[in-house]
């Protein structure tokens, strides 16, 4: 909500409950789209200004296509397990349950105010 851009959940078939979760807890500020193939997810992962996830295939995936990522990792580090070539562009925490929304936004904020709008040089 703080960005003013609008917030995307990726959907792929099975997780439907889940996003309708993150979309109650987003209170308005998330909305899911779906995702249900590769070709969706990288159609979408290049429209992202940011794309913000886990230590997971989508993030790394979005991070080899140029666009740029905000990881949040577990106990991996990020220096190893982290954005190729950019660890910085993660926040580990050993036990997620332990890391706050709040620290989150704010570090995906930060990477936000960092990229370059789309179209820009």
């Amino acid at each position: 909500d703080a960005s003013g851009l609008p917030t995307r959940v990726a959907v792929a078939p099975g997780e439907e409950p889940l996003a309708a979760a993150v979309e109650t807890a987003a209170a308005g500020a998330a909305r899911a789209v779906p995702a249900p193939d590769l070709p969706s997810l990288v159609a979408l992962s290049r429209a992202a200004r940011l794309f913000l996830g886990g230590d997971t295939g989508p993030t790394h995936l979005a991070h080899a296509l140029g666009t740029p990522v905000f990881m949040v990792m577990g106990p991996t580090h990020p220096e190893r397990h982290g954005p190729y070539g950019a660890p910085e562009r993660a926040l580990r925490q050993a036990l997620l349950r332990d890391l706050p929304p709040e620290r989150v936004a704010e570090r995906a904020l930060e990477s936000l105010r960092q990229v370059a709008p789309r179209g820009a040089c």
